[in-house]
């Protein structure tokens, strides 16, 4: 038996990328970035802040969530799996490293820049995702 499982906390770096296919299929993406805030050692050492940048690709269920209330600047919290993949774009392979939300992945919308209300919206992918405030999401 094997385990892949990732959790990020971090703010959405812009706008999802909406894909649909002809066969009703859709897949949600976006860029989420993490810090690790600056700081100085004993020894007086400055360490500057470190960023770094996420690739997120929400499929199934969860894509019309993604779509409708992922917004640049939000703070979310996902659970998913770490995918690797490579692709030839003129000759060059190139490889991709994405945190996928699927069937069995968490999106949790914790506010950011555009809400300050505190309040969460968690969408996991049971039966009925539910708003904190006891709205529930029709899949």
């Amino acid at each position: 038996m094997s385990v892949c499982k990732v959790i990020i906390l971090g703010n959405v770096c812009g706008e999802p990328d909406v894909k649909n296919f002809d066969n009703g299929g859709q897949i949600v993406s976006f860029s989420l970035a993490t810090n690790e805030r600056a700081y100085t050692t004993k020894a007086g050492i400055e360490v500057p802040e470190k960023v770094d940048f996420h690739n997120i690709v929400v499929k199934g269920g969860l894509t019309k969530i993604a779509e409708s209330y992922i917004h640049k600047g939000d703070k979310v919290y996902i659970e998913g799996k770490l995918s690797n993949r490579k692709y030839d774009k003129d000759g060059v392979t190139h490889y991709v490293t994405e945190v996928v939300v699927d069937g069995n992945g968490v999106i949790e919308l914790l506010g950011g820049k555009k809400s300050d209300s505190g309040s969460a919206l968690e969408v996991t992918t049971g039966n009925e995702p539910v708003i904190d405030d006891g709205q529930v999401f029709p899949f």
